[in-house]
């Protein structure tokens, strides 16, 4: 133990004598490990950590598909009389659920809360195999009238409302105007569905804060989602084919899904949470893979320097009776000292990276909430660092140890034998380093360019000065009337017209309206139609075109701040006993009206073929496209209806957009006393500002952008410090040369040109052996761009000039050292 204590003392001693090079070396292990610690981390538990349900892998989602109608998404929702058949039918399935989103004003008219909920059968919790922290779960007996009024609460709600109180079993609480009985309350974290794990077209909130009994879905319920647990033993193609014998049975049972064609899509739930970050999260990780690369290849070409500057000593100790055991060991115990340091270093830097992204990070990222820090990953990236810097230490052990004191002592400090061989080792270090930031910085300028292009894309509406928020109406004292091609909503449409007159007289409100979906606000309607005259061109096997399906307000497109191409918007006189009118967009109107005005042309909702008799809706404006679900999408025709003439969707949940010159909190608390004059008992809720619409829409991309960014930064500096080490150590080596020749009569600019040329050499190296791999890892990113070219010349030809910029920069200080060697001085050594 003596001995081991002396050897850490001495090596603690040996790097105190070299702090730069010391400190250097520990910042470039925490940067590495800390980078791969923090990315590990976050893919450890998105894709790999298990669901936290039993036997995840037996867990289905399917949704509703029609592979001949153009929507935008895959999945879609479900019919109940659908999902019935289903449940009835299935063979595959141990159980079977549906659920939906839904919202609940909890309390009274003296202090209302809103509360983000699911509607759900009664196997739910059964086919996601979960048990309570408290109290018991409902049942399929709970679907029936007169036992359905039961709920289950979240943990974040009972801790949070309740104050964790289990004497709230029991308790009957008010939810939208109608006794609950809460009967459980959800474990810790579960938090099923949350929306980043449902489709973007799914109006699902982030997290539920209560669960309530579906009733029975065949009565007219269109807009489910469907989990399902598989029987033991059976695979995902053997559930395609029993789906596939349930949808004939769906089929010949449901003539209008019949005439329609769906399907369904089933998904293995993990697969289903994943969703599209899979692709991004395999991107990240190889790019933290080539920083953990550079990190090793940074921290061993620093441990060559400092232990090549020491050769003479090593050579001396082994002469004097040294063992080679013993220099190893000392030299190991150097590298040790480093990489504890910097572990140290990267693991404080890598839960302090998780914390911030925890705190600020993608919204849309799937289960978010869990991020834990992933211990072994410090562990993998530090072995690797440690395992490259041991590797690299024992060259000079290695080459010194064959030849004798004094040829080392001889060519020590002119750069030739043993010091060339280290140099060409060192440079042929920072050539591979310069590659794969040439890589990283190439990849960070495509996403930072999509991501800004993305941001300015054409929209279809205004996002500044606008504040949206919704409004969840008691069906029990907001009733809805469905009638064969309509619903009747006579009170709520009371409700928001004295709301919208309300908001619209407040002092610094320009417009308001209602939108129901509103642009990139994670909802989606659409309809079936049919265009007076002759059908447009459809997709193969589709019997009817599809539109977007959108209710709005008069003035709604004001308060968005969208741009009306032709005719009106709607007015007043919009009414159920007026002319039944319509809006469409741009894309709608060049696709079943190319070449003419369709002002004044009619359609209806429904097939040709439908008995139902639509009215005829007249066109009387067209409107700019407006990006529905994502920024990066092609919009798709959209249809817009007064809500004043009752359109078939349930106005349970509205959305009202206001833009107003006021602060986003002045006018919220102005806006809600505009609602509570129109009825107390109804809160505001999910307040945002449309850049706030505009931002979540880019969480993802955002989240790429900056990972990848954050990367090329680091494999800059990376850079910076390598090449200035090889290049300073090259100066130190070749002092003697310098002063020879500027004894033979070079100026300081031919020297320090000497030495930039030499880095930008170096530069010219790293990008040749790097533009390969470059132009790979852009076509492997195209997925992730938006309206650019993995193969963009202008942010290739970027790259490269900042690479060669940086490695010139590098270069310019240890030059002007070379400039200023005195001949006099080297000469007389």
């Amino acid at each position: 133990m003596d001995t081991v204590a002396r050897v850490v003392r001495q090596a603690a001693r040996q790097l105190c004598r070299a702090p730069l090079v010391s400190v250097a070396s520990i910042l470039t292990l925490a940067v590495g490990i800390g980078a791969c610690a923090l990315m590990m981390s976050v893919i450890s538990t998105v894709l790999l950590k298990p669901l936290p349900y039993r036997d995840p892998d037996r867990l289905v989602m399917s949704w509703g598909w029609y592979p001949n109608a153009n929507l935008g998404f895959p999945e879609q929702p479900t019919h109940g009389a659908v999902f019935s058949i289903m449940r009835d039918n299935t063979q595959a399935f141990a159980a079977l659920a549906a659920f939906r989103a839904a919202s609940f004003n909890l309390g009274d008219m003296t202090n209302p809360e809103r509360l983000d909920g699911i509607e759900a059968t009664g196997d739910f919790f059964a086919a996601l195999g979960v048990a309570p922290a408290i109290g018991h779960f409902f049942e399929r007996a709970n679907e029936t009238p007169g036992s359905d009024h039961v709920a289950v609460l979240s943990d974040a709600v009972w801790r949070g409302r309740f104050g964790g109180d289990p004497q709230v079993l029991g308790r009957v609480l008010t939810l939208n105007a109608e006794p609950y009985t809460v009967i459980g309350v959800a474990s810790t974290g579960f938090a099923f569905p949350c929306g980043s794990e449902m489709p973007s077209d799914f109006q699902f909130a982030a997290t539920p804060d209560v669960w309530v009994p579906l009733r029975p879905p065949a009565d007219g319920v269109a807009d489910l989602a469907i989990v399902g647990r598989l029987r033991p033993g059976v695979s995902m193609p053997a559930a395609r084919e029993d789906m596939d014998r349930v949808m004939a049975v769906v089929q010949r049972s449901i003539p209008v899904v019949k005439s329609a064609r769906p399907g369904e899509l089933l998904v293995p739930l993990r697969q289903q949470v994943v969703g599209d970050v899979q692709a991004m999260l395999a991107t990240l990780l190889a790019a933290v893979l080539l920083v953990l690369v550079i990190a090793c290849v940074n921290t061993a070409q620093l441990v060559l320097a400092q232990l090549h500057g020491r050769r003479r000593d090593l050579a001396i100790r082994a002469a004097l009776g040294s063992s080679t055991s013993r220099l190893a060991g000392e030299v190991l115990a150097e590298v040790g000292l480093l990489v504890a340091a910097g572990g140290l270093a990267g693991v404080s830097a890598g839960v302090a990276g998780l914390k911030l992204l925890r705190a600020f990070g993608s919204t849309r990222l799937p289960r978010a909430a869990e991020l834990t820090f992933d211990a072994r990953a410090s562990f993998a990236a530090l072995a690797v660092i440690a395992l490259a810097a041991v590797l690299v230490s024992a060259i000079p052990l290695l080459v010194d140890r064959r030849r004798s004191l004094v040829e080392v002592l001889r060519r020590g400090g002119r750069g030739t034998g043993p010091g060339g061989l280290h140099l060409r080792v060192r440079r042929a270090l920072i050539v591979g380093e310069l590659a794969g930031s040439l890589v990283l910085v190439t990849c960070a300028g495509l996403l930072v360019r999509s991501l800004l292009l993305q941001l300015d894309a054409k929209r279809g509406f205004d996002a500044g000065h606008g504040v949206t928020f919704e409004v969840s109406l008691p069906p029990a004292r907001y009733p809805e009337r469905p009638f064969a091609t309509g619903m009747d909503h006579a009170a709520a449409v009371r409700f928001l017209d004295a709301a919208l007159d309300d908001i619209r007289a407040l002092p610094g409100v320009s417009a308001a309206g209602i939108g129901k979906p509103l642009p990139l606000s994670g909802a989606q309607q659409a309809t079936v139609f049919t265009p007076e005259g002759e059908l447009p061109a459809l997709l193969p096997g589709a019997l009817s075109p599809i539109a977007q399906y959108t209710v709005a307000s008069p003035r709604m497109l004001r308060a968005l701040g969208s741009t009306l191409l032709a005719g009106r918007d709607f007015s007043a006189a919009d009414r159920t006993d007026g002319l039944p009118v319509v809006i469409v967009n741009e894309a709608m109107a060049d696709w079943i009206w190319p070449g003419t005005s369709p002002l004044g042309k009619r359609v209806r909702l429904g097939q040709p073929d439908d008995r139902r008799m639509w009215p005829w809706m007249t066109v009387v404006g067209v409107v700019s496209n407006m990006k529905r679900y994502a920024l990066t999408e092609t919009p798709r025709p959209e249809m817009i209806v007064p809500y004043t003439q009752n359109p078939y969707v349930t106005f349970e949940t509205m959305q009202f957009v206001v833009r107003s010159n006021l602060d986003t909190s002045a006018a919220m608390r102005a806006i809600q006393r505009a609602v509570g004059a129109a009825d107390p008992t109804v809160p505001i809720a999910h307040v945002r500002t449309m850049d706030d619409l505009v931002a979540t829409s880019a969480a993802n991309a955002r989240f790429a952008t900056l990972f990848m960014a954050g990367f090329g930064i680091i494999a800059i500096v990376l850079t910076i410090v390598g090449v200035y080490g090889v290049i300073g150590y090259g100066v130190v080596q070749r002092r003697h040369e310098f002063g020879v020749r500027r004894a033979l009569g070079a100026s300081p600019r031919d020297v320090l040109w000497l030495i930039v040329r030499e880095g930008l050499s170096l530069g010219a190296a790293g990008v040749a052996a790097g533009l390969t791999l470059t132009v790979a890892a852009a076509f492997a990113l195209r997925h992730l761009l938006y309206g650019i070219s993995p193969f963009d010349p202008v942010t290739l030809a970027s790259s490269i000039v900042v690479v060669v910029a940086v490695t010139a920069l590098a270069s310019i200080i240890p030059a002007a050292a070379a400039a200023r060697v005195e001949p006099r001085a080297v000469l007389e050594d």
